[in-house]
């Protein structure tokens, strides 16, 4: 096994400790979920790299990638769906596009066929870690500032807040209409390599 998928199973092996700690509401356990995260963040960016230097580029490397990066989104929108942060109904969207793209290429896989996540697909992905990335500091904010005392509290100033609440819902419409062109242009891929 190369070190490019150990990085890979590590990133997996993420998942249920920082849905633990955001579920958990505690500051510490936040922060620590930031911290997580933002190591599993590092072996994604790590991994294609470092397999692309070490020409250790492999089948199974190159379909769990993607699919690792599935269950860490669509683990965590899920926490922060179900903690109210988004809406259900993106979250339904973007895990129907996450899970039917996933099989599509899992059945592309066994037949030989590269259906290697494209541009757009990589673009998608990167946006999806961005607002992970601020929907964990607004809760750390928010459970952080909660527990504090005095002046300290500005840490959740509502005006803030409002407005980190904001650049969340945008940044969700950004996946969420990636997630539809995305996964629209990974299907028109696949007809035309099953027609070939």
């Amino acid at each position: 096994m190369t070190l490019a998928t150990l990085l890979t199973l590590a990133r997996l092996a993420s998942v249920p400790v920082i849905a633990y700690l955001l579920l958990a509401r505690e500051p510490l356990a936040c922060i620590a979920a930031l911290g997580v995260f933002g190591l599993a963040a590092l072996t994604d960016a790590y991994d294609g790299h470092l397999a692309r230097i070490r020409n250790e580029i492999t089948p199974l490397g190159t379909f769990l990638d993607p699919l690792v990066d599935k269950v860490l989104v669509l683990t965590l929108l899920g926490v922060f769906a179900a903690l109210g942060f988004i809406a259900w109904w993106m979250y339904g969207i973007i895990a129907i596009r996450e899970i039917s793209v996933t099989a599509a290429r899992i059945w592309a896989y066994r037949r030989g066929w590269d259906m290697s996540a494209k541009s757009l697909g990589k673009h998608k992905a990167a946006w999806q870690m961005v607002v992970l990335l601020v929907l964990m500091t607004i809760l750390t904010i928010r459970t952080v500032g909660d527990s504090l005392e005095g002046g300290w509290r500005v840490l959740a100033d509502e005006r803030a807040m409002r407005w980190l609440s904001g650049l969340a819902t945008g940044l969700m419409w950004v996946v969420l209409v990636l997630a539809v062109v995305s996964g629209g242009q990974f299907f028109l891929r696949m007809k035309r390599q099953s027609m070939k």
